[in-house]
């Protein structure tokens, strides 16, 4: 926009107006929490002198407490704001729409959060129904629901805007879904290994996922970059605003590894919210069993498949059969009703013979599964007997041990595994990553799981990485929760996982409705990185929405690789962009760390362990933990390790669309 014009100049002065609108805000609320606060203390005093005097009965101190309670968390949800609206200041908002239906002219600033002061609205959030215009439409005909039901009406402006700091620096008028240029311009400037919020940038198919809180069951296959991780956040964000008894500690979101979670952490507390519970395979499941053994990670079951030999795969393939679902169940069903008592006990004065016990495990806990048909019976006699409830543990072993077969959890799976002639698990050692998904299942046909969260939103990303067996348990231990799942079959590299994650669809969940998407739009990379990395696994789609910037992939035999990367980065260390050095194993990284020059060890971050995280330029990494990360410049050293197992084109394309502006390829 002409800087000198003056549609400017009203911009400008717009913007001002915001601002002092968000100060007048924040000091309205100051004043009024230094009130409040003041209030709690009295009320506060007021308690502890009535409780002490005993001048209050229960129901006046409980309605008393409450009412401290409900103004201290008012309190709290105002300091909240401030510090939203604070945030706010430098960036207010990214977006406008002039909107006109038969009875009003209404001009709509977008942002991240809503700012209005004494009942004027300067700015609207981007998840309101009329932000949608902003998302769905350009100029002309456009609809949005509002609570009076659809208006309709015509979009006569559409702007963006580029603020920074609190300054405008740019404005520009948009007639399509979102300005190209504008976009160019926000992704040419990515430098971080961060992931940040996409709110101005939204395209409309990610808009359609992130909005659809309509489906039980979305599952969405996204091309690498496409912004699956990005969309899953906002559509949380938008679910958290939309939905009222929907809180962050109702949402719980997986991923391969802990380092993900590093990498994605600011941006719901950029979008305003909270952020939600997460999980990994191995740290989920272990809170599941309860053990206190180590659960094998993703990461490490995979290297451990690529080193094992044919035996041995088709061993772990045949555990994560999705067919060991049925017959764990039937397996424990059989068990379980084959279970009597050999021998009988006296109790105080009353004689339990083998056949009374016998009646009793058939009568008096019929229908429920093993733990629980234990405690059944045993509170039963308990109960007969008048016993002592310290006394009910030593009853429980008794009970126990005039059973004819064991009712230990790690014996009854081991049974289980030797009926189908699988290796058995060993509970001593670390657990490995296809015995832990039995277990699972195991033990949900053994006890009633009892979770200590309520959730009612499951994420995954990355879903391409779980067998079907996982990704079906999950969705009974949550059967009145909504799933959204998001991957990409091209990234698969976890033996055993799904064939296609559309076969999730598939799973009999009862779930009242579905929705399949695609998003097939790369944001991440050049457009040379881009159409090389297609080459790898022959993907024959022209999808990089970034420009060709004319820097070629650069090809590089060799060998000491260390030497050239040595000299790769005395060119690009200096520009201060991020830069992943990806390697086929650990043993490999740790090499290149060591041996790097010394210049560049302060800025240089050695990434081994899943729970490890950097904001350090060089980050020198296996391929194994690069997933959902991105560089703006990736080296990747193609000598062995993964790369040379059934999974290496995988792994291969992954590394190499890391990066975001260019990448060098070190072979052998």
């Amino acid at each position: 926009m002409n800087k000198q014009s003056k549609d400017w100049h009203e911009e400008l002065n717009y913007l001002a107006d915001t601002q002092k609108a968000i100060d007048h805000k924040i000091d309205s609320i100051n004043k009024n929490l230094v009130a409040r606060k003041n209030i709690i203390e009295e009320l506060k005093q007021q308690y502890f002198f009535e409780k002490s005097t005993h001048e209050m009965d229960t129901g006046d101190n409980a309605a008393l407490f409450t009412r401290i309670d409900d103004m201290t968390m008012f309190v709290n949800e105002q300091i909240d704001l401030t510090t939203k609206l604070m945030q706010r200041k430098v960036q207010p908002y990214f977006g406008r729409i002039d909107f006109e239906d038969k009875t009003d002219k209404l001009k709509v600033y977008v942002g991240l959060c809503t700012i209005d002061d004494n009942k004027n609205y300067y700015v609207f959030d981007w998840r309101a129904p009329i932000g949608e215009l902003f998302y769905e439409y350009g100029k002309g005909k456009a609809e949005y629901d509002s609570p009076q039901g659809k208006i309709q009406g015509n979009i006569t402006l559409k702007r963006q805007y580029d603020i920074q700091n609190g300054n405008l620096l740019d404005v520009y008028d948009v007639d399509q879904n979102i300005f190209d240029n504008y976009l160019q311009k926000l992704l040419a400037n990515i430098s971080s290994t961060q992931l940040h919020n996409i709110a101005a940038t939204i395209q409309q198919e990610q808009n359609k996922i992130i909005r659809d809180i309509k489906n039980d069951l979305i599952v969405v296959q996204g091309c690498v970059g496409s912004g699956k991780t990005t969309v899953a956040l906002h559509r949380i964000a938008y679910m958290l605003y939309k939905l009222n008894n929907l809180k962050s500690d109702n949402i719980i979101l997986f991923s391969p590894n802990e380092l993900f979670f590093s990498h994605i952490s600011g941006v719901l507390p950029e979008l305003g919210e909270k952020n939600t519970h997460t999980a990994t395979f191995a740290r989920f499941v272990q809170h599941i069993l309860g053990i206190k053994g180590r659960i094998e990670n993703m990461d490490e079951f995979v290297a451990r498949y690529s080193q094992a030999d044919k035996q041995n795969q088709n061993e772990i393939l045949n555990k994560l059969d999705f067919s060991n679902r049925d017959k764990i169940k039937q397996f424990v069903l059989n068990y379980v009703n084959d279970l009597h008592f050999v021998s009988g006990f006296k109790l105080r004065k009353h004689i339990y013979t083998t056949k009374i016990l016998n009646e009793l495990w058939q009568n008096k806990t019929q229908g429920l599964k093993l733990k629980e048909k234990l405690n059944a019976l045993n509170n039963y006699i308990a109960g007969e007997c008048k016993l002592d409830p310290k006394f009910y543990n030593q009853l429980y072993a008794e009970i126990v041990n005039r059973l004819s077969d064991s009712v230990e959890f790690d014996v009854i799976f081991n049974k289980y595994l030797k009926s189908q002639n699988l290796n058995e698990c060993n509970f001593n050692e670390v657990i490995n990553y296809e015995d832990a998904i039995l277990l699972c299942l195991c033990y949900e046909n053994l006890t009633d799981i009892i979770l200590d969260m309520d959730i009612k939103q499951v994420v995954f990303d990355e879903v391409q990485e779980y067998p079907l067996l996982f990704i079906d348990f999950v969705t009974r231990l949550f059967p009145h929760a909504g799933f959204s799942m998001y991957g990409d079959d091209a990234q698969c590299t976890t033996p055993g996982a799904v064939n296609s994650i559309k076969d999730i669809l598939a799973l009999d969940a009862g779930y009242r409705s579905t929705q399949y998407y695609t998003l097939q739009h790369t944001y991440r990379s050049s457009e040379e990185i881009v159409e090389y990395s297609n080459k790898i696994l022959n993907i024959d789609m022209h999808n990089a929405f970034r420009l060709k910037y004319g820097q070629e992939v650069e090809e590089i035999k060799t060998t000491d690789a260390t030497q050239k990367i040595n000299q790769i980065l005395t060119k690009i260390v200096a520009n201060k962009r991020s830069v992943g050095i990806i390697c086929a194993d650990t043993k490999q990284a740790m090499q290149i760390y060591n041996n790097i020059d010394n210049s560049f060890k302060h800025n240089a971050d050695l990434i081994i362990n899943a729970k490890d995280s950097s904001l350090k330029q060089i980050q020198i990494l296996p391929v194994t933990m690069c997933k959902g990360l991105e560089f703006d410049t990736a080296i990747v050293v193609k000598d062995g390790g993964v790369f040379d197992t059934q999974f290496g084109k995988n792994y291969f394309y992954i590394a190499c669309t890391r990066a975001i502006n260019k990448l060098y390829v070190i072979k052998k």
